[in-house]
């Protein structure tokens, strides 16, 4: 059995397209996407992001999907393992650069 990991897409919809095509092209029985479908915030981009069409092909064809730090971000959600009892109850509205000072520069997400 052959098995396909990808993960960090962050969005990149054109990239995600041809790797699926190699995958397809080396006879891939099942493919896990290990997180970080969707991304960064928009000034980091390389690429026009689409966070849709990326979550929609990866729901089509991978047997094994998990969340990572990103998605978990823009769903409003920290990880069980993360004490988010020390972080303020505006977390997920501050911008990147409030986070980023508020953590001394250590956590953004």
């Amino acid at each position: 059995m052959r098995i396909a990991v990808i993960s960090d897409v962050h969005e990149d919809f054109d990239r995600l397209q041809k790797i699926f095509k190699s995958i397809d092209a080396n006879g891939c029985d099942s493919i896990f996407c290990l997180g970080d479908i969707t991304g960064y915030a928009p000034e980091f981009y390389d690429h026009k992001p689409d966070a849709n069409a990326c979550i929609e092909l990866i729901r089509e064809r991978a047997q094994v999907i998990v969340a990572g730090n990103h998605d978990l971000f823009l769903a409003k959600r920290f990880p069980t393992y993360f004490p988010s009892d020390l972080l303020p109850p505006n977390w997920f509205q501050m911008s990147f650069y409030e986070r980023m000072e508020f953590t001394d520069n250590n956590l953004w997400l």
